[in-house]
């Protein structure tokens, strides 16, 4: 795998005449944070939404959520396509951007888990800009190890994830360890996901009754 960076303080913007969309990951168990994670109400936004929110505030149109949670807000809500783990959730989602799309495939596709409570637009935006550069596409970069659900993926990635699962592969990590990926440097926390309650600590959380 490529393993060169790219800061974050190094790029502007997402670049011009491409034709991205993004695939959200819902639906796990949640069985550490004792309530679904992509319905919870962090700040008074749903988790799911603040994920949306910033694809939208990147430029990104075009939402698939994969996962059974009822997100109104997304173009498309797929059945169950995460029942067996992200790498079901990613494949499922794109037979179905591809399926819905016109004759120019997306280019690339952003991959994010809907439990990114930090997550800001640009990091989407230099994902974006950085998987151009790459066969594969770009993953962030924490400074410990690359995140690869918080990704910009291009075709010939997604391709690939579609022939390792149907090949029995489930973990998208062992899928990509020799791909071509460049890697952009985020700070760790904007990448942070949240399992438990204690990793929403300075956040208020309507939680269920």
């Amino acid at each position: 795998m490529a393993t060169n960076r790219l800061s974050t303080s190094g790029l502007s913007g997402p670049a011009t005449n491409t034709r991205a969309a993004a695939i959200v990951l819902v639906g796990g168990l949640s069985t550490r944070m004792g309530a679904d994670k992509a319905s919870l109400v962090v700040d008074g936004v749903s988790m799911s939404d603040r994920v949306l929110h910033a694809v939208a505030q990147a430029g990104i149109t075009t939402s698939v959520i994969a996962g059974t949670a009822d997100v109104p807000d997304a173009q498309h809500v797929l059945s169950d396509a995460s029942a067996q783990g992200p790498l079901a959730g990613v494949v499922g989602a794109w037979e179905s951007l591809q399926a819905a799309s016109d004759l120019d495939p997306y280019d690339p596709i952003v991959v994010l888990s809907c439990d990114l409570p930090w997550l800001v637009a640009e990091v989407i935006e230099q994902l974006v800009t950085a998987s151009l550069s790459h066969a594969y596409g770009a993953v962030a970069h924490d400074g410990a190890r690359p995140q690869p659900l918080v990704a910009a993926y291009r075709p010939l990635a997604l391709a690939e994830m579609t022939r390792c699962f149907y090949d029995g592969e489930r973990s998208l990590r062992r899928c990509s360890v020799d791909w071509d990926l460049g890697h952009v440097s985020v700070q760790a926390q904007l990448v942070a996901d949240a399992d438990t309650p204690e990793d929403l600590r300075g956040f208020t959380v309507e939680w269920p009754l």
